[in-house]
């Protein structure tokens, strides 16, 4: 029977776990730094607790912490809708009921301005800097206050490139251009959102830890699948596919400009995907941003965005992305005990994170699986069971579930539209190919089958296959006997494809194993 997992819950620094009233527990994690909320349910029995508002709540699972914020309503309460408080002390259904939000809601309440002037806009920075750099170095260090938040504002931030677009939105290497913060008096969220445009994601994570990294960053290290092979993809509990068109646009039009518009004044584009427009009939979007899409580069990146989420080039023609098309939305649900253990830890999944999936049971011949890369948008954790036997009072155990919303928005930025098409590219065949003793190359994971080198002849122990293997996937047979590893063989080198064994074997041999990669 599966194992349940390790559970601690602390409030104000208070451990509490045991006081939690698992079935009405709930956190949830969010998309791009959008905070995420909770409510838990805490006995009060002895009357001993006390929490107030700007606490915080912590959630560990199998030690990790998944979740990390502050209490923003303690409310005290009763068990029961009638209490007998004639005697107080005989009162035991006191509870309190704690709804919190996650350490995301600090970008909405810090406040960027310069404590040294605050009646000059803030100084212009040059181009010719990462944006980690300008982040460490002038935003968090000179315009925010910070340093009571107890955040970790530097080892998770990556120098990110700084692209900039010229007139036909593709990306300019003109690096004497300048650019400036946020006007002050703006929260700290803006500052962020205007460099998450650019090719990044950010938030801060239930350890508080700020993170901006590249979009490429964010890919799981697994995926779901409903044929699992254990070692890339694993197996959901349940899924429900949508396919929702209620944000279709295939005819888009935007508007921007400002003083440095280039002309100055105003600057228009629209970009329209004929073949929807005749698939699905006219679904019409306009964005007025002035200010915000300054020049004509800009807009005409932000057109593309939309109806192909692809930058110039991509207009009427791929039709594999964009709001021009019916988004694909999956829900699925995974337990604790699901997650696998990468480097010694369970890899849990994160919001915003790209997850592969493959869905054979959705397509008609079963073989040919629906293959996706979808952004985890919410990840909501509650707990099924009550605390099991395997647990003590002090230390309970629970199962854990896992529901996740995978899909793309309107509001999502250029630059993860990019990424999503990329891994399309890349992925667009089923992930459980198969590779033999012709095969050039393979994807990681990928199942092979192959008559190891040389051919086995009762003097030569050292065999190899054309491919790195996956350490643990190897299987031998010998004149079709499985051989035992460990007993006549052994992985001696999975890098080269190299296995030994212990007395030369007569033959003949045949080899599966899990491929990491080709080598030369």
């Amino acid at each position: 029977m599966p194992a349940a997992s390790d559970i601690v819950i602390t409030a104000g620094g208070v451990d509490i776990t045991n006081k939690v009233l698992y079935a009405s527990a709930r956190f949830e994690q969010q998309l791009g730094a959008i905070p995420g909320v909770a409510e838990i349910t805490v006995k009060d029995v002895d009357q001993t607790l006390e929490f107030i508002a700007g606490d915080e709540l912590t959630l560990d699972i199998d030690g990790q912490r998944l979740w990390g914020g502050y209490i923003l309503t303690p409310r005290r309460t009763f068990a029961f809708p009638v209490v007998n408080t004639e005697t107080p002390g005989n009162v035991t259904a006191r509870q309190w009921r704690l709804a919190a939000i996650d350490y995301n809601i600090l970008f909405d309440k810090r406040v960027i301005h310069n404590s040294l002037d605050h009646l000059h806009h803030l100084p212009f920075f040059t181009l010719d800097q990462t944006m980690g750099d300008l982040l460490r170095n002038e935003l968090f260090a000179d315009y925010l206050d910070l340093d009571d938040d107890g955040l970790d504002v530097t080892t998770f931030v990556d120098d990110v490139y700084v692209p900039r677009f010229d007139a036909d939105g593709d990306p300019d290497p003109d690096a004497t251009k300048k650019g400036s913060w946020p006007q002050q008096g703006s929260y700290w969220r803006k500052a962020m959102e205007d460099f998450a445009q650019y090719g990044a994601i950010y938030y801060i994570d239930a350890e508080k830890n700020v993170h901006f990294h590249e979009v490429e960053d964010s890919v799981a290290p697994w995926g779901f699948s409903d044929v699992p092979n254990g070692v890339t993809t694993f197996g959901m509990r349940e899924v429900e596919e949508i396919q929702d068109a209620s944000a279709m646009v295939n005819d888009a039009f935007v508007w921007g400009g400002s003083e440095w518009a280039g002309s100055g004044g105003t600057v228009f584009a629209q970009r329209t995907n004929a073949t929807s427009v005749t698939d699905h009939g006219r679904w019409q979007l306009a964005e007025v941003r002035f200010g915000e899409l300054p020049n004509q580069g800009s807009v005409n990146a932000r057109a593309n965005v939309i109806v192909s989420g692809n930058t110039t080039g991509a207009v009427g023609g791929d039709t594999s992305r964009g709001l021009a098309v019916v988004q694909r939305q999956l829900r699925l649900v995974w337990l604790g005990h699901d997650v696998p253990t990468i480097a010694s830890e369970k890899a849990h999944l994160r919001a915003s994170m790209v997850v592969p999936i493959q869905l054979f049971v959705m397509t008609e011949d079963g073989i040919d699986p629906l293959e996706l890369d979808l952004p985890l948008r919410t990840m909501t954790i509650t707990f099924p069971t009550l605390p099991s036997s395997e647990g003590s009072p002090e230390e309970p155990k629970t199962f854990v579930r896992f529901d996740g919303f995978f899909g793309v928005q309107l509001s999502d930025p250029y630059w993860l539209w990019k990424l999503l098409r990329d891994l399309r590219s890349r992925t667009n065949k089923p992930t459980f190919a198969t590779a033999d003793g012709s095969s050039t190359t393979a994807i990681y994971g990928t199942f092979g089958s192959f008559a190891p080198s040389p051919a086995a002849n009762g003097s030569v122990t050292v065999f190899t296959v054309p491919f790195a293997y996956i350490p643990g996937t190897v299987s031998i047979y010998e004149d079709g006997r499985l051989a035992r590893p460990g007993i006549e063989w052994e992985e001696s080198d999975p890098e080269a494809g190299e296995i030994t064994y212990f007395a030369a074997p007569a033959g003949p041999l045949w080899a599966t194993c899990r491929i990491a990669g080709g080598y030369s």
